[in-house]
């Protein structure tokens, strides 16, 4: 895992480095907005912007994984309780003898 936060630093600062070396002014249009700013600031709002769309594409197996988690208690709950119960006549059955 700490291999993995090493590269993906170096990732971040490789496009640290490619936004602040392409300061030009450039106009930009989304939508029915427009305006003018720096390439940088284009590069680096995209490279964040890919980085929640995949933040958020992968909440979807984490939230998945603890939902599935939370079932498998609550069945084994389920299933203690009911052994705890079928234990209980057998030993009360053995200790009246």
């Amino acid at each position: 895992m700490p291999w993995l936060m090493v590269l993906i630093l170096l990732f971040a600062l490789g496009i640290a480095v490619f936004a602040a070396q392409n300061g030009q002014t450039v106009e930009v249009h989304f939508l029915t907005a427009s305006g003018e700013t720096t390439l940088a600031v284009v590069i680096l709002a995209a490279a964040a912007a890919g980085a929640g769309v995949v933040a958020l594409l992968g909440l979807v197996p984490a939230v998945r994984s603890r939902m599935e988690v939370r079932r498998l208690q609550a069945q084994l709950q389920a299933l203690q309780a009911e052994k705890g119960e079928a234990a209980s006549p057998a030993e009360e059955s053995s200790s009246s003898s």
